[in-house]
């Protein structure tokens, strides 16, 4: 089965067509990365798949049901974009951060069960953060920052994993340690992964699947399998910008 089925989206959004003709799966088990510059309608790709956006066009289905139907939300994680941003002064700690992402779907005035403890115990040590548990989060780097809302998603134990520009902000060296983090996930865990991100960069080695977008599907193939000067070129709108992202 798809995790995620696009049969022909399209957005217009204040008289601007911002997808046209998108259709596009990920299957489960699949690790996805949605290419495209800024503004190529990344993000509003993946508020259509959230049902955060209806589309003028098209329909959208998460695990075989419409997006408008389903139900199972905890079968979904998402880290939206400018997610990393947090005020160093902010009191929560690591272990209440993650926490929320049990607290939140079952509502604020439910107790945390021994089996939400369990997840959160386990989304902690998946991410290798359980020894910072009591630190506050804004005394974090990037890279843990990053680690820690990914623990907060994966205490809902989701089948799915939505990351928008996960590693904006963080260091190259951060990033691709970020990248190879995820692929371990999907190895080992069968995580299904679809992450969107304007740099090639690492992420070509450690995804399975590439969809890259510019307002339109440019291609949608294994990453193994690489992209044509040509299709560089039309997603990123230049051969300089196509340069200057494949590296």
């Amino acid at each position: 089965m798809d995790a995620i089925e696009l049969k022909d989206i399209r957005v217009r959004l204040k008289g601007t067509v911002v997808l046209e003709d998108i259709t596009l799966n990920v299957p489960e088990g699949d690790f996805t990365a949605l290419i495209g510059q800024n503004g190529a309608g990344k993000t509003t790709l993946i508020k259509v798949i959230l049902g955060l956006l209806r589309p003028q066009q098209g329909e959208a289905f998460l695990f075989g049901k419409p997006v408008a139907a389903f139900q199972a939300w905890e079968r979904v994680g998402y880290i939206p974009q400018h997610a990393i941003r947090v005020d160093s002064r902010f009191p929560a700690s690591v272990r209440e951060v993650v926490s929320l992402g049990r607290v939140v779907p079952r509502g604020l005035l439910r107790f945390l069960s021994p089996r939400d403890h369990t997840a959160i115990d386990r989304a902690l040590d998946t991410v290798d953060m359980g020894s910072k548990a009591r630190v506050r989060i804004g005394d974090l780097s990037g890279g843990e920052l990053q680690r820690v809302l990914i623990a907060r998603a994966l205490a809902t134990e989701p089948d799915l994993l939505i990351l928008d520009e996960p590693v904006a902000g963080v260091d190259p060296g951060t990033q691709e340690g970020l990248y190879g983090f995820l692929r371990g996930l999907n190895d080992e865990g069968g995580l299904t992964i679809l992450l969107s991100t304007h740099d090639l960069g690492a992420v070509m080695e450690m995804a399975r699947t590439v969809a890259c977008i510019n307002r339109r599907l440019v291609c949608h193939r294994p990453a193994a399998e690489g992209l044509t000067t040509e299709e560089l070129v039309e997603t990123y709108g230049s051969p300089l910008a196509a340069a200057t992202h494949s590296h």
